[in-house]
């Protein structure tokens, strides 16, 4: 074996291995796995002359290349054009001469030769055949993004209103392209200081767009998502206007909450038309979006594509909202924020998400009393679900997973329901329904340091009676047929045993067991992991009843997110939904998304909630993006819609290619994407390609195992 790069310190490194080359990338734990025709030999090579940047290349000799991979590849000229597009199940053969072919992996790989080429795409890999024994050149650029800078920030409005002008430097273009999640680029960070200054190293980008708002703390929160998504210019203003240099002028204002929405309204119609009119660029792919519609719009795209910004803008808004609304893809976060400036230095984390920003005041979230474990199961017992097996398990006298009992007048949030996949809350009390941001988590994210590129995953089993879903569980994380995860299942761990775990590097804790008002039960008493310090554990789910506050605790000592308890849960739905939870984060879907799908196996699951960022996630997908299956029965086949749930690296403006037969129609991530009609012989072929999660008849069930196939 040989390695073109050791040196941890670098994000990408190149390793030969006996089947070919494997990518790491050492700060996202993500490994690509290329297959070369015999022992490959690998050795640095220049970055420059690929269609994108790279971050790291190497060239080496094969007369073949497959890469498991199960999405549409890209073949690009020597003159930077799109010449073919090879979905699943293509192939194409292409005479000699100078190609980059684009592989969009949790990697992204740039191949660059100069060949005869024949490709050949199936649902499992890309097999990419050269004349003979090739130079070729492979590049790679991680989807690891770092802030564009930090400004030094007072709680002065002008002085926040002058750095959320400076947002959009963190762009990496400022045409329709932006819309790309690849092409968006963290924006700068805000550090609260007695001083203001803003790093050199920025530019504000010349897009021509102001916009005016009062100078209030809730009126400049709520603006930041459109202020950096048009690289505009804040200034103060009686009235909230967007304006341009060549005379637009769009009105924001009315009462708070028509100004929220307004502005939600104006970035999701410019957001997605964007997405529509960049089809004239670099992708020109047959976008079933577009085709719905264009008929409707007197707008020309392909001259829309060349008109700067500002032309494009006032051509969107003159779009009647109603015509497009139900066509624009579910949006990915609506962060519910406290208008306190406490809470300006996690702004820009949000907003990198582009994330809508509503403020509490105007969110109308309402406060419930924390339930005690009696009024837990009285309400358990009257809301019964037929798809939950805890309700046959209840009457052989299931019992709650004993922990800290609720205190009177804790404070739960319930958030407001509306179009969005994930929901944050901001501020002070806890959430039913969304996440628990807290900035400490994002910090401790910035500030990883990079792996070897393997993934580490303890199981912890507490108590005696729950081994055996400590064994599932690791049989779960060990289940993946390639890129599998190091697993470490221990049972009965002393109080110094667990306080070596949290100190050790391990991506994921899954703890099954109690814990109580004085922490985590142990073998020898309890462990308040609210008092340690430097907690190496990256993510975590903490199985026990009422876990909020040691997993509060966890984030704070080090942790980027987790999965916990805010009320007492059955032990029952705890098992079906840790279970469901294990399979999802192997399938790599972020924990807020896991969460969400997993919530179904019990009516436990409300109990639930992420703190943190619950975009992170524990594997990279099998696919590009995390899906669940939603099969329903038709009179003569059987309908089947995709439900996708955007990652960091594919968030809100990707595309996808459903798998469905004749299907060549790409569709925009984040919610439901295409409904299709498939006889039973062809869904079985479907399912049975991998372990996409399917929600059958109000069950969840896994695609390859015979459970579901016999419900068919």
């Amino acid at each position: 074996m040989g390695s073109v790069s050791g040196e941890l310190n670098d994000i990408l490194s190149f390793d030969s291995t006996c089947e070919g080359v494997t990518v790491i990338d050492h700060i996202e734990n993500r490994k690509c796995e290329i297959c070369t025709s015999g022992h490959t030999s690998i050795q640095d090579a220049p970055t420059h002359g690929f269609t994108f940047p790279v971050d790291k290349a190497t060239s080496i000799n094969t007369s073949e290349i497959l890469v498991k991979h199960n999405n549409s590849v890209y073949i690009w000229n020597h003159n930077n054009i799109v010449i073919e597009e090879i979905s699943q199940g293509g192939t194409q053969s292409l005479p000699y001469g100078e190609y980059t072919i684009e592989i969009p992996f949790p990697i992204k790989l740039y191949i660059s030769i100069d060949s005869k080429i024949e490709i050949k795409s199936t649902p499992e890999n890309v097999r990419i055949r050269f004349d003979d024994s090739t130079k070729v050149l492979i590049g790679a650029r991680s989807h690891h993004e770092k802030p564009s800078g930090t400004i030094k920030i007072t709680e002065d409005t002008s002085d926040l209103m002058k750095a959320i002008s400076y947002l959009g430097s963190g762009l990496k273009t400022t045409t329709c392209e932006r819309s790309y999640p690849t092409l968006r680029g963290h924006p700068p960070t805000f550090n609260l200081s007695e001083d203001f200054m803003i790093p050199s190293v920025l530019e504000k980008p010349e897009t021509g767009i102001t916009i005016e708002v009062p100078e209030n703390y809730r009126e400049i929160f709520v603006i930041m998502p459109l202020a950096y998504y048009f690289g505009a210019n804040v200034v103060p203003g009686e009235t909230p206007l967007i304006k341009s240099s060549e005379g637009l002028v769009h009105d924001l204002g009315g009462t708070p909450r028509e100004f929220e929405d307004e502005v939600e309204r104006v970035l999701k119609q410019c957001f997605f038309l964007d997405c529509i009119t960049r089809t004239e660029g670099y992708y020109q792919v047959k976008l079933h979006e577009r085709e719905e519609i264009e008929p409707e719009l007197e707008l020309d795209f392909s001259d829309l594509y060349n008109q700067p910004i500002s032309e494009q803008i006032r051509s969107y808004l003159s779009v009647p909202y109603d015509i497009i609304s139900e066509h624009i893809p579910m949006w990915k976060n609506i962060a519910h924020v406290d208008i306190d400036p406490d809470n300006i230095e996690i702004l820009p984390y949000l907003i990198n998400d582009l994330s809508i920003i509503r403020s509490n005041q105007t969110s109308h979230t309402t406060f419930q009393k924390t339930n005690t474990h009696d009024d837990e199961l009285d309400k358990y017992r009257k809301n019964k679900q037929p798809m939950s097996t805890d309700d046959d398990i209840l009457n052989k006298n299931d019992i709650f997973r004993p922990g800290e009992t609720p205190k009177e007048g804790k404070k739960l949030i319930e958030i407001p329901e509306s179009r969005a996949l994930e929901h944050t809350l901001v501020g002070d009390g806890i959430p039913t329904g969304a996440t628990k941001a807290i900035h400490t988590a994002y910090k401790n994210q910035l500030d990883e340091d990079p792996t070897d590129g393997d993934i580490d995953i303890a199981v912890i089993v507490n108590d005696k009676k729950m081994v055996e879903e400590g064994v599932i569980v690791d049989d779960i994380y060990n289940s993946r047929d390639q890129l599998a995860p190091n697993t470490e299942l221990q049972q009965q761990l002393t109080k110094s045993e667990l306080r070596q775990i949290f100190n050790q590097e391990y991506d994921f804790l899954h703890y099954i067991g109690h814990i109580g008002e004085n922490g985590f039960k142990c073998a020898d008493g309890d462990l308040d992991v609210t008092k340690l310090k430097n907690i190496s554990i990256r993510t975590f789910l903490l199985n026990a009843c009422t876990s909020y506050q040691q997993a509060i605790g966890l984030i704070r000592s080090g942790s980027i997110a987790g999965i916990a308890t805010i009320k007492p849960v059955l032990n029952s739905g705890a098992e079906r939904i840790g279970k469901a939870v294990a399979r999802l984060l192997n399938l790599g879907f972020p924990l807020i998304s896991a969460l969400d799908v997993a919530k179904s196996e019990s009516i436990m699951g409300d109990n639930y909630i992420v703190i943190g960022d619950g975009g992170v996630n524990l594997t990279q997908p099998k696919g590009e993006i995390p899906s669940l299956c939603l099969i329903s029965n038709g009179e003569k086949s059987f309908k089947t819609t995709y439900k996708t749930f955007p990652t960091k690296r594919e968030n809100i403006g990707a595309i996808t290619l459903p798998y469905a037969k004749d299907n060549k129609k790409y569709h925009l991530v984040s919610g439901d994407t295409g409904s299709f009609e498939m006889a039973k012989n062809e869904l079985l072929r479907f399912i049975l390609m991998g372990q996409m999660p399917i929600e059958f008849n109000s069950s969840l069930y896994w695609g390859n195992e015979n459970e579901f196939v016999n419900q068919l």
